[in-house]
């Protein structure tokens, strides 16, 4: 297949390629050159791009859906506003990509390295993360509503604001992340490692955090109504203001945390570490 007197294929070498707002839908570029091409507005739905480059490629506003990526090359490329509903990016090199208000659901970023990837405003619905790493990372303002980032490491990762209702952060690494202001509802945070993360004015009710280590970590003024932090580490946590109505605190560890203003009606707090160091009854 021939456009704009390039040759379309497997292997093709398409380095700086003008093909923006072109059809190649269903298109066969496995372990293709196309880095820095020009590829906005264009169409790659369901096209195979297995192995190939991408680095520094214009994909703003592109068509991505159920196209296949795996270990891709996608470094420092333009996604910007790109749609990747049930995309194939398992794998990638995702590092200082652009992925800002880019949309997909279904998609799937496992074991992808996104470190310092931008995808603040962006809509990845029911996605996969697992064993992504994500540190530095700018997520804010992002909706990624029952999405799975499972082992993920998401260090310094900003999600301010984001939308994380329902995800499965089951033993991610969120050391130094950004939280503040988010909407966790129904999330889970099982064994993760939180520490010295910012958690202020969040939505916590309904999520798990059991055996989550969140020490050093700020929650002044977060509702954590109806969750689970059973034998969670919250050892000198800022908790100022923060509402643990009918939370299960069993056997936490608060040693140190900061607890002015808490509200722990109906909690239970069965042989928790309090602030001084008493157990609870």
């Amino acid at each position: 297949m021939e456009i704009n007197g390039y040759q379309i294929g497997p292997k093709a070498e398409l380095h700086c390629a003008e093909l923006a707002d072109e059809n190649l839908f269903l298109a066969n570029l496995a372990e293709a050159n196309l880095s820095r091409a020009n590829l906005y507005l264009s169409v790659l739905g369901g096209a195979n791009l297995y192995l190939a480059d991408l680095s520094d490629a214009n994909l703003s506003f592109a068509e991505l859906n159920m196209s296949n990526l795996c270990m891709a090359n996608l470094s420092k490329a333009n996604l910007s506003n790109a749609d990747m509903d049930s995309a194939n990016l398992s794998k990638c090199n995702l590092t200082n990509a652009n992925l800002t208000e880019a949309i997909g659901a279904s998609s799937n970023f496992s074991l992808s390295n996104m470190v310092d990837s931008n995808l603040a405003k962006s809509i990845f619905t029911k996605c996969n993360f697992a064993d992504a790493n994500m540190d530095g990372s700018n997520l804010s303002g992002a909706t990624l509503g029952f999405s799975n980032f499972t082992n993920a490491t998401l260090m310094n990762t900003n999600l301010s604001h984001a939308y994380v209702a329902y995800v499965n952060f089951s033993e991610a690494n969120l050391t130094g992340s950004n939280l503040r202001e988010s909407l966790c509802s129904g999330a889970n945070f099982t064994r993760a490692t939180a520490q010295n993360t910012r958690w202020s004015k969040s939505d916590l009710t309904f999520t798990i955090f059991v055996q989550a280590n969140l020490m050093d970590s700020d929650f002044a003024g977060t509702d954590f109504t109806n969750s689970n932090l059973s034998e969670a580490n919250l050892t000198n946590a800022n908790l100022t203001g923060a509402n643990f109505q009918e939370a299960i605190l069993a056997h936490a560890n608060l040693r140190g945390a900061n607890i002015s203003g808490v509200n722990f009606d109906e909690a239970v707090l069965t042989g928790a570490t309090m602030p001084d160091g008493s157990t609870h009854d």
